[in-house]
């Protein structure tokens, strides 16, 4: 253990003065607790955090898309997330819906219908609508991807 002024001292020492207890643990111990998948299992949940921080990434950038493009938060709607089999929709949608709230650029069609002004179309493009869609399975898989981690 390193002390805040750089001094390297034994963890046994510093264990002490701490006033924790040295472990001594039985034979063989020492391999059940490096045996099996407990080096996976801590390097997974570390890509997991950056496959999590990707996908919220992702999300974040499909909401600027929408806004870039002047799309609508119609496709968030919660009674067309609700009423589809996929949690992982439901959960992507409630995210583009929470970037998306107090959006200046994009059609916020959840409050209200609006007409659109001449010229414009009513419909977005589907890579606007779909984008709850796209991320769900990501986000599906990154839920039991965790799970799976918790057990483990």
């Amino acid at each position: 253990m390193t002390t805040p002024d750089g001094t390297v001292r034994p963890a046994s020492v510093a264990l002490a003065d701490a006033g924790i207890p040295a472990f001594d643990p039985p034979p063989k111990a020492g391999l059940g607790f490096t045996n099996g998948d407990n080096f996976s299992t801590g390097v997974a949940t570390l890509l997991l955090t950056d496959v999590a921080d990707t996908l919220l990434a992702s999300l974040a950038l499909s909401a600027w898309t929408v806004e870039v493009l002047h799309g609508s938060d119609r496709s968030t709607y919660p009674l067309l997330a609700a009423v589809r089999p996929h949690p992982g929709q439901l959960e992507s949608s409630r995210l583009l819906r929470f970037l998306l709230d107090g959006s200046e650029l994009a059609a916020r069609e959840l409050a209200g219908h609006r007409p659109r002004p001449a010229g414009v179309s009513i419909q977005d493009g589907y890579s606007l609508r779909g984008v709850a869609q796209f991320h769900a399975v990501n986000v599906e898989k990154l839920v039991a991807a965790g799970k799976t981690l918790t057990v483990n």
